[in-house]
């Protein structure tokens, strides 16, 4: 049976303060903080090397691999910016930050900047799961009632992606200190990826 006097109460912010487990709460502690150091070191390190394998990758070499002096070291390939996922979508928020740091025109023209993917509203839009692909590919027959059959109303979306043609223009812009270039290319385009390999 449990002392109701022992379990300790709550305080106005509804915290409970429990002594006894210093040596648990310490260890954690110091642990994350060297961690938080660490992943700060490591981000370094790892902008570093993007650049050198930016510097250094020409005509068309795409990976960079700095040996570490014994059997492994690093690898840094750079994306392919021709693949729409390594291009990241710039939503209405990305794009509001982008408008508020500076004139876009400024860049050059928006159309060389950008590619937008519309899709028009296509009225209703039929999802099939399961048998229902096979038996609505052999009859096409209109049965909407039925529970595996959704039929539902499709917007008009817009999806705004950087060319693969400008990523490489803006980052040279940006080098060249453009900060308008640089929030554009940190918004809207994957890093070049750093591996170890041992």
């Amino acid at each position: 049976m449990t002392d109701q006097n022992n379990i300790p109460q709550p305080d106005a912010t509804g915290t409970v303060a429990l002594s006894g487990h210093e040596e648990l709460a310490l260890g954690y502690d110091l642990k994350s903080s060297y961690l938080e150091k660490l992943s700060a070191e490591l981000d370094e390190m790892k902008g570093q090397m993007r650049s050198l394998a930016r510097a250094v990758l020409t005509n068309g070499a795409k990976r960079l691999f700095l040996r570490n002096g014994r059997k492994g070291g690093v690898s840094i390939t750079l994306p392919d910016y021709s693949a729409q996922g390594n291009r990241l979508v710039l939503s209405d928020s990305k794009m509001s930050k982008v408008v508020k740091a500076g004139d876009l025109t400024s860049l050059g023209p928006t159309e060389a900047l950008f590619e937008e993917e519309v899709t028009e509203a296509g009225g209703d839009c039929v999802i099939l799961r399961g048998a229902m692909v096979t038996w609505w590919n052999q009859t096409m027959a209109a049965h909407s009632s039925r529970p595996d059959v959704e039929i539902k109303r499709t917007e008009r979306t817009v999806v705004k992606r950087l060319k693969a043609e400008a990523v490489e223009r803006l980052r040279a812009m940006a080098a060249a200190g453009n900060e308008l270039a640089a929030l554009l290319v940190s918004l809207g385009a994957k890093e070049p990826m750093v591996k170890a390999e041992r």
